[in-house]
């Protein structure tokens, strides 16, 4: 089994897809944490790939950048990446479709003019949250196998515990109109490898 290593900040936020998929896959993998101050990053970003991380390292020399991608590597090499082409596309397609919410989820997060911040959550609660989780809630049924696509856990659900976790911190009961999704997130957090990973992983604001 190859070594991997990721590289990202001490932070959840864009590494932690990958630090799901690398848990759930059980691969062999060094989780290498760069802090958010101090020069460590600008040090080693010259002899990165895209100058962007999360940066993913395999033994033999191969490497592969952002954070939507690393994690349908992964999947691909572990077999939870889809079982066809047409799944491999949901998959994406679904992946995506969170990481958009996501970004939205940040704006808010980070917003110092208070006004623009009410402004933004406002816009997330009322347009964002509600369509791409009423979305997914419909591919979820039409699946009806438990999990977003196939028969299996595939990175969407990994994408969705992922992306829910943060909402559930926002806002409790942001899943309860559509348990669908509530299922498979618990389904998700089940997963013997995952919860563990939950457990251990060091705590961080986003």
């Amino acid at each position: 089994m190859p070594k991997y290593v990721l590289t990202y900040f001490n932070v959840r936020a864009r590494g932690e897809l990958s630090r799901l998929a690398l848990v759930y896959a059980g691969a062999d993998w060094e989780d290498k944490r760069l802090q958010l101050q101090g020069e460590t990053w600008q040090e080693l970003k010259p002899d990165s790939q895209l100058k962007v991380l999360p940066e993913l390292s395999v033994e033999g020399g191969y490497r592969v950048s952002e954070s939507t991608v690393i994690p349908q590597y992964i999947a691909e090499k572990h077999d939870f990446g889809g079982s066809n082409a047409e799944e491999r596309g949901l998959v994406c397609m679904i992946v995506k479709h969170l990481d958009d919410l996501f970004v939205n989820l940040g704006k808010g997060h980070f917003e110092k003019d208070e006004a623009k911040k009410a402004e933004l959550i406002k816009e997330l609660g009322e347009k964002h949250l509600p369509n791409t989780l009423e979305n997914l809630e419909q591919i979820a049924q039409a699946n009806g196998k438990g999990v977003l696509v196939g028969d299996n856990i595939t990175t969407a659900d990994l994408q969705l515990h992922n992306i829910a976790f943060n909402l559930l911190r926002w806002k409790d009961t942001v899943l309860d109109a559509y348990p669908t999704l509530k299922t498979i997130y618990a389904k998700v957090v089940a997963v013997p490898s995952i919860a563990d990973w939950l457990k251990s992983r060091p705590e961080s604001q986003y």
